[in-house]
């Protein structure tokens, strides 16, 4: 049902450093995986599984305070 790309650290980030981006993917069949994103290469490592339910899983982008979430 979705895909999403994240990136830990935003503002608070000390300056050169580049954050941690994850890949998450909601299926259909309920369950989100998690993977880390090497931000050269692009290859995936530490992928999670989590079984959230039997329904789709739905990811959405939110914002608190003007800031992404």
């Amino acid at each position: 049902e979705g895909v999403v790309v994240d990136t830990t650290g935003g503002r608070d980030t000390q300056i050169g450093s580049t954050g941690t981006s994850f890949l998450n993917i909601g299926l259909q069949n309920g369950v989100l995986l998690r993977s880390v994103l090497d931000s050269v290469t692009g290859d995936m490592s530490d992928t999670r599984t989590r079984y959230l339910g039997s329904r789709p899983v739905k990811l959405f982008r939110i914002s608190m305070q003007n800031n992404e979430a």
